[in-house]
């Protein structure tokens, strides 16, 4: 894992520049790093009781609202650069791909 965090983690400069003399603003120059756009990241999801106000669903209910409400996902920050934008697939067993559980 080290070797594929030292080469293969995309790492870019950022820098704010300050209006008046177009230099580098003081405490401005930041890294960030991105992982690249063929990454794929596997996990588990689990769900509990809606907490919200008049909204009753079990559990199962919201991780299947979760899981059926948006096949793409923005996470993070810098949206506006197109960053964390992600595909998300569910790999459910039969019974929880036609809504039974």
């Amino acid at each position: 894992m080290a070797f594929l965090w030292e080469t293969a983690t995309q790492v870019d400069a950022r820098v704010r520049l300050d209006e008046g003399t177009k230099t580098v603003a003081a405490g401005a120059l930041w890294l960030e790093e991105s992982l690249p756009p063929e990454s794929l990241l596997i996990g588990l999801l689990a769900a509990d009781r809606s907490r919200r106000r008049q909204v009753d669903m079990s559990p199962s209910e919201v991780l299947g609202f979760a899981l059926h409400a948006e096949e793409l996902l923005q996470l993070g920050g810098k949206a506006t650069t197109g960053r964390g934008r992600c595909r998300m697939v569910p790999i459910l067993n039969e019974e929880q791909a036609h809504g039974i559980a």
